[in-house]
């Protein structure tokens, strides 16, 4: 749970590096945060369907996963920023996300690659290390 957290407590965080573990952890609490915010799009339009709620209910259900992808559009950057810097790659190389289908393909495959050992042009070596909110180094 911790590792699904730690992306948001380095909101804004686009220096040093991050595991591979921490990014696979909070990508997994954003899809389970996605199938909770479209199990609540899905219950408010058939509670719409039915007549039971009010179209605004619906919006709110929109509104509510539009505030909150919106949100944490930051921290995922960021953090995908710090794994390429992980694998010893500029955070640009990000942008190779904007070509279809293979750019896509060949950043997830970037992402899965293990680290580089040791200190690199990015800091030291992340491995090993407690990360706790308020303390640097």
């Amino acid at each position: 749970m911790a590792s699904m957290l730690l992306p948001l407590w380095r909101y804004a965080d686009f220096q040093g590096r991050s595991l591979r573990g921490e990014v696979a952890a909070f990508g997994v609490g954003l899809i389970l945060l996605w199938l909770l915010a479209a199990g609540f799009a899905l219950a408010a339009h058939v509670a719409h369907e039915r007549g039971v709620a009010d179209i605004e209910f619906v919006a709110i259900g929109g509104l509510f996963a539009g505030v909150f992808g919106a949100l944490l559009i930051v921290p995922t950057i960021a953090l995908l920023v710090r794994r390429l810097h992980d694998l010893n790659l500029s955070g640009w190389w990000l942008l190779v996300a904007l070509v279809p289908y293979l750019g896509q393909a060949a950043l997830l495959v970037a992402l899965c690659r293990a680290g580089t050992r040791g200190r690199n042009r990015f800091g030291p070596d992340p491995r090993g290390r407690l990360f706790v909110p308020g303390r640097v180094g």
